[in-house]
């Protein structure tokens, strides 16, 4: 499937500059969204694959208006309103709004290192989203 994810080699969209020393991140929040989309994915709710087609199914131009961590961000948001663990007003609030829904693992500060150090499977087990979910359409008005 083509889609705004797939642009590698696609004409009309110029070079790709390249930022010599370009630092992993350009501002604190990139980090922040960077590291809650890893410490979610490690409670193993949903599998990395269900996580990237949740970046990747974002509206193509929503993704092309979008850095790379403002996609990782809206994935991991669709990802926790799909499975229930936040609402979208929670998300616009900004806390919880709901007693919090239990998930299998909670990444503590302590557990960081060996579980980045380890690694996961490249593949989980075959998971299917709440389709029933609006947060799983492709985009919204879809």
């Amino acid at each position: 499937m083509n889609g705004a994810q797939d642009l590698g080699g696609q004409m009309g969209f110029g070079p790709i500059e390249i930022e010599v020393d370009e630092p992993n991140f350009h501002a604190p929040w990139e980090e922040r969204a960077f590291a809650l989309t890893l410490a979610m994915g490690a409670t193993g709710t949903w599998s990395i694959d269900t996580s990237r087609y949740m970046r990747e199914t974002l509206h193509p131009v929503d993704y092309l208006s979008s850095s790379y961590y403002e996609i990782w961000l809206k994935g991991l948001e669709r990802l926790v309103v799909a499975y229930g663990l936040a609402s979208r007003a929670e998300i616009g609030a900004g806390r919880m709004l709901e007693p919090a829904k239990p998930v299998k693992n909670i990444l503590t500060a302590g557990k960081v290192a060996a579980t980045l150090a380890k690694g996961g499977p490249p593949t989980g087990p075959q998971q299917r989203l709440p389709l029933s979910n609006k947060a799983t359409r492709w985009w919204p008005g879809a």
